[in-house]
């Protein structure tokens, strides 16, 4: 027996799965993702997501089990809320927020509820983020179109014709992006100050912050024939702005990258073979800054 929960939007009906199996059941159907322990482990928080029976809808929210009690409560209540995770201090939780037709948004509060407040505002919203060691930053990856800024500072009177100078957007589930690449903003966490930490015709993703906080590696495909091919590399920036360098030269595809405790090396899971991709064979390499 599939049993629902009496979260708000939900159905209360419990559904026997001798039912026959009809288009509705899609509402008695619940997905939990995006889990994620509390620094001391005491609490677990997680994405909730059902189909509203109303507006037809997807929606989530976040919420937090104590795993010493069992008990769990709602934090939040927005039409769209996931991605969450806690400070590295365990004081604060963030986590992403959409509202309908809207894009998602870094918002925080305290790691048992209370109110939230929002963090970042870019154009295209943020798809990915991590917390700084010292819990007052915050790393996001984010989608820059420069012609939709540089026709909000200078609108034209007649319409903007589009050069296609990069063979990108026929890839399969792409589609049309124009020159917009992800990019790495740093966010101060009391403030709210966003600084832009990389830039280029290029995609930087997947940031992870060094031990002490002064570096984030980062995934990244510079290589003048990435158009071709699925080509990516480890780079390294300073936090606080700075020149990007190369980490791991001589590595053809990288799917993940983490630092050691120490912060002097990186692992990553890749591939060295021209014809290979990580997708569909990784090994584990240890790199060292300065030997690749």
């Amino acid at each position: 027996m599939l049993e629902s929960d009496t979260t708000s939007d939900q159905p209360t009906k419990g559904l026997e799965m001798s039912d026959p199996i009809a288009p509705d059941l899609v509402y008695y159907l619940k997905t939990i993702a995006d889990p994620t322990l509390s620094p001391d482990g005491a609490l677990l928080a997680y994405t909730l997501g059902w189909v509203d029976g109303e507006s037809l809808s997807t929606r989530s929210q976040i919420i937090v089990l104590d795993l010493r009690s069992g008990s769990s409560k709602e934090l939040t209540q927005g039409e769209k809320d996931s991605a969450p995770k806690f400070s590295p201090d365990g004081l604060k939780l963030a986590f992403l927020h959409s509202a309908e037709g809207s894009h998602p948004q870094i918002w925080v509060m305290g790691a048992d509820g209370g109110e939230s407040r929002q963090l970042s505002d870019l154009a295209k919203g943020v798809s990915d983020y991590a917390w700084s060691p010292d819990s007052n930053r915050l790393v996001a990856c984010a989608d820059v179109d420069p012609a939709a800024a540089s026709a909000t500072s200078e609108p034209d009177t007649l319409p903007r014709v589009t050069v296609v100078n990069r063979v990108r957007y026929r890839y399969d589930t792409l589609g049309w992006r124009g020159d917009s690449h992800f990019h790495l903003f740093v966010f101060d966490v009391e403030s709210s100050v966003c600084r832009q930490l990389t830039d280029g015709d290029w995609d930087d993703t997947a940031p992870v912050w060094s031990p002490d906080g002064s570096e984030i590696a980062f995934i990244s495909g510079r290589r003048n024939d990435r158009d071709f091919m699925a080509l990516s590399e480890a780079y390294s920036v300073p936090a606080s702005g700075g020149e990007a360098k190369l980490m791991s030269e001589g590595l053809i595809s990288l799917g993940a990258l983490t630092w050691s405790p120490n912060g002097s090396q990186l692992a990553v899971v890749g591939s060295d073979a021209p014809e290979g991709m990580v997708l569909w064979q990784g090994w584990l390499y240890v790199l060292e800054e300065g030997k690749g």
